[in-house]
């Protein structure tokens, strides 16, 4: 088995990710879907030679030693990928994410262009980006980021883990900085990132309370500040931001919240109806008065009801955004059902304009 074929593969086939492991074929994900490559089953030799390849000898150190490895590397002429490579049964296993060279716009990414330029017009606060694994968090973040780099003379420093988009810098000056390469962890790269003096930051995972409290401090002090947390939706977005700290300190780190944060984005990717490709739906969070009062008072319950009806100044919940792509034709049914919180309050809305239809 050829390691480059499986890359150029990768690239053809227009595949997010790529799945190497030991006894089963090579799998590339196409659109959201597993498929095989070919029937030939992996052999032990095979995916060590492979990982041994991609790792190089610091790396492999660094794998021995940790158990698992994430970095990000080039191949001439295929394209940018991202590498995890992981131990699963005593064996190597690897997963392989092609990362697009070109960063895309938001009317490409057909993401909600109006509410990402306010947030992106901030001097200051906190945006969060937030979705499960392979919804696109990356690339909005990238897509927003350049948006600022295209437009506004700015000074931004990220951290990620490991670097994805590279970016060329057009009106601001921007330094990437990788954990476990250019600093030791998140932690302490934001520890020193107000020496700086950075106008935008970018922290490409919240994992733990350090991280958190740091992001909450840099906005407090100023920046503008982003970033991606594992997380569904909007309301268990901001339970799990205060969840980061311990129940002492809830009604303080609320009180924070709602003071620095600015909009949360919430995603989901959905195979469109005509099979091309997937389409994102956007659950959408604004910072208006009332929702400041709800984050402050931890009425987080009251959530879904005032993005339901905070239209006018951006907001929707993922119900109206998946209602909105299958009334589009961009999805089918079955398809934003399958994503949908609330499947019953989906069918009902979508019941009442039929019956509406019908009435005309």
């Amino acid at each position: 088995m050829d390691l480059e074929r499986l890359f150029r593969a990768m690239s053809e086939q227009d595949a997010s990710d790529l799945f190497l492991k030991v006894g089963t074929t090579p799998f590339l994900r196409i659109h959201g879907k597993l498929i095989p490559v070919g029937s030939d089953k992996l052999t032990r030799e095979e995916i060590t030679e492979f990982a041994t390849d991609l790792m190089g000898p610091d790396r492999r150190q660094l794998f021995h030693a940790d158990r698992e490895l994430n970095f990000a590397f080039d191949r001439a002429g295929v394209g940018r990928f991202r590498a995890n490579i992981l131990w699963q049964k005593g064996t190597i296993a690897l997963v392989i994410r092609r990362i697009n060279r070109l960063i895309p716009s938001f009317e490409e990414l057909n993401l909600p262009v109006e509410v990402l330029t306010r947030f992106m017009s901030e001097q200051h606060g906190l945006v969060l980006i937030t979705g499960p694994t392979g919804s696109g968090k990356s690339t909005t973040v990238a897509s927003m980021l350049d948006f600022l780099n295209q437009s506004t003379a700015k000074h931004i420093v990220t951290l990620e883990d490991p670097i994805e988009f590279q970016f060329e810098e057009a009106q601001a000056i921007i330094n990437q900085r990788e954990i476990g390469v250019d600093t030791r962890s998140f932690s302490e790269g934001l520890k020193h990132v107000m020496r700086q003096s950075p106008d935008v930051l970018y922290v490409s995972d919240i994992r733990e309370r350090e991280t958190m409290e740091a992001a909450l401090l840099a906005a407090e002090a100023g920046q503008l500040v982003l970033s991606c947390i594992h997380t569904n939706n909007v309301v268990t977005t901001v339970e799990r931001v205060v969840a980061f700290f311990p129940s002492s300190q809830h009604s303080l780190i609320r009180l924070r919240l709602s003071l620095v944060l600015r909009g949360i984005v919430s995603l989901r990717l959905l195979m469109r109806a005509d099979g091309t490709g997937r389409i994102p739906a956007c659950e959408i969070l604004v910072a208006t008065p009332r929702m400041r009062e709800l984050l402050r008072e931890g009425r987080t319950s009251e959530l879904p009801e005032t993005l339901h009806d905070g239209g006018m100044a951006g907001m929707q919940t993922f119900t109206q955004a998946l209602y909105q792509r299958y009334r589009s034709g961009e999805v089918d049914l079955e398809e934003a059902l399958r994503y949908a919180d609330s499947p019953e309050e989906l069918q009902l809305a979508v019941r009442e304009i039929r019956a509406t239809r019908d009435v005309q």
